[in-house]
């Protein structure tokens, strides 16, 4: 679990399939392990994507400055889930 001071936001990492499923945690390896167990039982051509965000200063649940840390798919002929990282 990442520690932070009350000046330094902690990270969030979303994570989703296209058209499919979604989450968020806190925990970038957690993110990217969940986003690849969610492809393995997606369609294969399934595509997805982690970012790291951060919430709004707004108020709103909104997050901003999001910036891709993983991106996956699942490939059509063999249905094998690849994960690769910028």
């Amino acid at each position: 679990m990442h520690q932070s001071s009350c000046s330094e936001p902690v990270p969030i990492y979303t994570w989703d399939i296209v058209g499919a499923e979604c989450g968020v945690t806190s925990d970038q390896a957690r993110a990217v392990g969940n986003l690849c167990l969610a492809l393995q039982n997606a369609p294969p051509g399934s595509t997805g994507v982690v970012r790291r965000v951060t919430l709004s200063l707004t108020g709103l649940a909104i997050y901003t400055n999001s910036r891709e840390v993983a991106r996956a798919w699942r490939d059509r002929e063999t249905g094998e889930v690849t994960c690769t990282r910028p």
